[in-house]
């Protein structure tokens, strides 16, 4: 029993690392993107494609992975998408063409959506009982890839421009964020721009030192990317190793499916289906909300309200993503004293008053920003490892409901970003962070609806299944 035990932690250790690359993937484009912006001469509402992009491949991939469930061995199937994964971030800034890098980073959410939902249907597998601690800790992986990306990034950051020794003309270039009567700064230059941009020099005169932009040869995204996917690559190396040990056990994993499925089958009442309706809907703005935060937040810094300075506001994307790994260490030792269901009332208060005090008030302050920032990724972090767990408490938690809770989540990743993009580019800096206000109202007042319907299911635990029905049923007679 001793020596299973070890093995199940050391396979949750390899699952911990193979979610790095969800992270990773996940925080790649918030830091980099004034870099990607500079390498491919465009401007940020054609990059708020690749936001969108990425996420439709998160939703495809998770939906394809429930799909392709019972087609081989949970390993072979996670191996094989963490290979794939690691190969598309190393090559996502090789080729300077917006549409090479739109179609790499789709691949991307592809394969990112596969990695997720084989990951959690390997844990929900590993650990039959108190799945809350064992999902809080796989998933630290997607919080410590979002820490290692924008500190790579950051390493990697092309320098600004030196006006003394770039070439000016009239033709091809417009003194951007330059208010012309004031010339007692250092002029910075954009490429392939037009004249017409002349009219927005006195309103950005403010954000001139924090918005350089840099040329193309000047970009190293490559390097950081390929270190980054170096990083990320030992667990398909490992469960390819498991696969090959474990080859005669393919077909009782997919009879286990098999009863997970006849399960979900019998249990058809209406609260249930109703619950995991809800459930899912629920994961649609948890993943979707810090993605599109950590993705705009270099941005917001930069053009927003405080016109902070670009290496700040990547070290304030990797200390968002730092305070999330926190809040996941200290679930894990909160959820054996308190329970998932206590744990998620106790991330709401904080998050409901930080959220509120940066909305009305990060305008006059960068020290609010810090703090909000901070508070925000610690308490935001364990709801997605404790709503698995606290779903499990209630429905059968298979590999069905698995896929669709993380579709819901790569559909968000998809939507929110790209919604978030569109409307800090229009409406200004300020509009994205009403929506992840509004996201947040929106997720709590749910959570209080599903738990009033949990106190009405005549069974707070999961349904059992006779296994002999199932055997009978599953048998080929039958």
């Amino acid at each position: 029993m001793a020596v299973q035990q070890r093995w199940k932690i050391l396979q949750t250790a390899w699952l911990f690392w193979s979610l790095v690359m969800v992270g990773v993937s996940d925080s790649l484009i918030g830091p980099s993107l004034l870099e990607l912006q500079s390498l491919l001469q465009v401007d940020l509402r054609q990059l708020n494609y690749i936001v969108l992009a990425t996420g439709l491949g998160d939703f495809v991939g998770a939906i394809l992975a429930g799909l392709l469930t019972n087609t081989c061995a949970c390993d072979l199937r996670l191996a094989v998408s963490v290979l794939l994964g690691t190969l598309s971030v190393a090559l996502s800034a090789v080729v300077a063409n917006y549409y090479y890098v739109l179609t790499l980073f789709t691949l991307q959410g592809f394969l990112r959506g596969f990695v997720y939902c084989y990951a959690i249907e390997k844990c929900n597998a590993l650990w039959t009982q108190n799945k809350g601690v064992p999902f809080q800790c796989i998933l630290l992986g997607t919080t410590a890839g979002g820490i290692i990306s924008p500190l790579f990034i950051k390493l990697f950051l092309c320098p600004p421009y030196d006006p003394e020794t770039a070439n000016f003309t009239t033709s091809n270039v417009s003194y951007e964020n330059v208010n012309i009567t004031d010339l007692g700064h250092a002029v910075p230059y954009s490429p392939h721009t037009h004249s017409t941009e002349w009219s927005t020099w006195s309103d950005n005169a403010t954000s001139l030192s924090t918005s350089s932009r840099c040329l193309p040869q000047d970009v190293n995204l490559t390097y950081a990317y390929f270190i980054l996917a170096v990083l990320v690559l030992p667990p398909a190396v490992a469960f390819f190793i498991y696969w090959s040990q474990s080859k005669g056990e393919s077909t009782d994993e997919a009879a286990r499916v098999t009863r997970e499925q006849v399960a979900n089958e019998e249990n058809t009442q209406t609260l249930v289906v109703l619950f995991s309706v809800l459930f899912v809907i629920l994961y649609f703005p948890l993943l979707g909300s810090s993605v599109m935060y950590s993705t705009y937040l270099t941005e917001f810094g930069v053009k927003g309200p405080l016109h902070l300075q670009k290496p700040k506001m990547v070290l304030m994307t990797s200390l968002y993503w730092g305070s999330s790994l926190l809040g996941r260490i200290i679930s894990i030792f909160l959820t054996p004293f308190i329970g998932v269901e206590k744990l998620i009332y106790c991330c709401m208060i904080p998050l409901l008053i930080s959220e509120t005090v940066m909305v009305f008030t990060v305008q006059y302050s960068e020290i609010i920003l810090w703090i909000c920032t901070c508070t925000i990724g610690l308490f935001i972090s364990p709801y997605v490892g404790a709503g698995y767990a606290w779903c499990a408490k209630h429905v059968k938690f298979g590999p069905r409901l698995i896929s669709a809770s993380g579709a819901s989540l790569g559909l968000g990743a998809m939507a929110l970003p790209f919604v978030g993009g569109v409307m800090f580019d229009i409406l200004g800096p300020m509009s994205y962070l009403y929506l992840y206000y509004s996201l947040y109202i929106f997720v709590a007042l749910l959570f209080f609806i599903m738990v009033i319907l949990t106190k009405r299911m005549q069974s707070p635990s999961v349904i059992i299944v006779n296994v002999d029905m199932c055997q009978e049923r599953l048998s080929p007679e039958s």
